[in-house]
């Protein structure tokens, strides 16, 4: 096989400036800036923080003084907003802060196979921007509070709250405003009451629900 060989000396003459400043132009060109988060979205990571008893090793990432992009766990975007909170299997203990509900570009959370206890804060069901939900394998309990029927369209595509200690009648008025629902996975917990006739015409995308293990009563509807 012939090795090819490229000259940066011919590139450097036809654009007139030498080799060593094209190697800058390239530099400088490919070193595009990623702007640091902002102190609203940093102190509401700052506050979920403080609200679990066993933080997993994280209190030494995220500290105050530093880049909440740079974080364990944490994806921004160019222009500094979390996008992304991933903490899976973190030996996480406590209860879920409502305050990640301020993160205005949060997509992705997904804090499954931890211990948290207590309840899901509505924040996140009706968050405006979260297309993925997983808090799977928790300790999670109580009911799963319903969303008014008169709140706006949310873009959540995926939730796994399935193997916590959830009770209690599932929603059913939430899922009105669920439209782009894909999956649902609320297995292994104790649901009681009837499934939802509305859940599947309510979410025409929706591929996957799985209610295995639960507490549900009467038939299964139609839809």
């Amino acid at each position: 096989m012939q090795t090819l060989h490229f000259s940066n000396k011919k590139c450097s003459k036809i654009l007139g400036i030498p080799s060593f400043g094209l190697t800058l132009v390239l530099l400088v060109c490919l070193a595009s800036p990623i702007s640091s988060c902002m102190e609203q979205e940093k102190g509401a990571l700052l506050q979920f923080l403080a609200e679990l008893s066993q933080d997993g090793g994280l209190a030494a990432s995220w500290q105050n003084g530093t880049d909440c992009c740079k974080w364990e766990g944490i994806t921004c975007r160019q222009d500094g907003t979390v996008t992304a909170v991933l903490l899976p299997s973190k030996g996480l203990e406590g209860h879920i802060s409502q305050s990640l509900g301020i993160l205005i570009g949060l997509q992705y959370l997904d804090l499954s196979g931890n211990s948290l206890s207590g309840g899901l804060p509505l924040e996140l069901l009706s968050s405006s921007s979260i297309t993925t939900l997983d808090v799977s394998f928790n300790q999670l309990n109580g009911t799963l509070q319903e969303l008014p029927s008169s709140t706006p369209g949310r873009p959540l595509q995926v939730l796994n709250i399935s193997s916590n200690l959830f009770a209690g009648q599932f929603p059913s008025t939430t899922w009105k405003t669920m439209e782009n629902l894909i999956a649902i996975n609320a297995s292994n917990n104790s649901f009681t009451g009837q499934i939802p006739t509305q859940l599947c015409s309510t979410s025409p995308s929706l591929a996957l629900l799985d209610l295995c293990f639960n507490k549900f009563s009467g038939s299964i509807p139609p839809g």
